[in-house]
């Protein structure tokens, strides 16, 4: 878990963020911190990376590379 610089002024607020590759352990350890946090208060928002960066790209088929003698 990461931990954005912590606020200059009072008003303010810090983030916390985590990422997680889906599919993985880290999904249940991530699972047990989400739990963790909303017991102590705090607000947990999940974020898929679509979101964020965008659909993926269209895979473009490339030839294969031969070596020639």
């Amino acid at each position: 878990m990461r931990r954005s610089p912590a606020p200059k002024r009072p008003a303010r607020q810090a983030h916390f963020y985590t990422v997680v590759s889906r599919d993985t352990i880290d999904t249940e350890h991530a699972a047990h911190r989400q739990r963790f946090l909303a017991e102590q208060g705090y607000a947990y928002t999940i974020v898929d990376a679509d979101d964020v960066l965008g659909p993926k790209l269209p895979s473009v088929d490339r030839p294969a590379l031969v070596r020639q003698p």
